[in-house]
């Protein structure tokens, strides 16, 4: 088992939420671009790749099953707080003996701190990249179940789902959320065209129809930081 970090974006992040608060109807996949190399697939479509001493093996993965990932997202802290660095800011929870957590972030997603609070009358500074949060600030901690290869165009309608589509019960549209619902554009017949846009959204016009490999990985998804995970279990 390993701990690492990964990159989500807002949309995502609040997909993964709303699994936590109701399973079954958020997040629960992702998937990452795999590096380039010539795969040999098998009679199953399973690609293999030749490694140095001449063997075919499955294509390396950056997360294997068990691994426990941290999600980076953005952020903020109160404005008083702007010329802080993370590092500086995190030094000072460990010299005040309060690790972990801490009620002053806030997450960009939602606008609430780790524990699901809001404090409207705290005045925030400026948005933080998710790449500078650092881990013991992280407040959603994902487990690894299922790693799979593909090709991007490969994902089922079901996958497609579990990537984070919000079906409207009425409409049976897809789209990130209720609200995208009544806008035009921005909802789709399937959770496959969902996708295919979202994708675009997030890694540029176009990056669809090049079809990549990418790694696919299922996980379970806690409202936990990374280290607390084993008060969790």
């Amino acid at each position: 088992m390993t701990d690492l970090p990964c990159l989500y974006s807002g949309p995502m992040v609040r997909a993964i939420l709303r699994e936590i608060a109701s399973p079954g109807t958020g997040k629960t996949q992702t998937r990452r671009v795999m590096p380039e190399w010539p795969p040999i697939c098998t009679s199953r479509g399973t690609p293999l790749v030749q490694c140095k001493d001449g063997v075919y093996r499955s294509p390396p993965t950056r997360y294997k099953v068990g691994d426990r990932l941290w999600v980076r997202e953005a952020w903020r802290l109160p404005d008083c707080e702007d010329d802080i660095s993370p590092a500086d800011f995190v030094k000072r929870l460990i010299d005040c003996e309060m690790p972990g957590p801490n009620g002053l972030v806030r997450f960009e997603a939602d606008g609430r701190d780790a524990w699901g609070d809001e404090y409207p009358d705290l005045p925030l500074g400026r948005v933080r990249a998710g790449m500078h949060l650092p881990r013991i600030l992280s407040r959603i901690t994902l487990t690894v179940t299922e790693v799979r290869v593909q090709r991007l165009q490969d994902i089922s309608e079901a996958d497609a789902i579990a990537e984070g589509a919000y079906k409207g019960k009425a409409s049976g549209r897809y789209a990130d959320n209720y609200a995208m619902m009544a806008i035009a554009g921005q909802w789709f017949a399937s959770s496959r065209a969902w996708y295919a846009d979202l994708w675009d959204r997030i890694n540029g016009r176009g990056a669809w129809d090049l079809n990549p490999w990418v790694a696919a990985y299922t996980f379970t998804p806690y409202l936990t930081n990374i280290d607390a995970m084993e008060a969790v279990a």
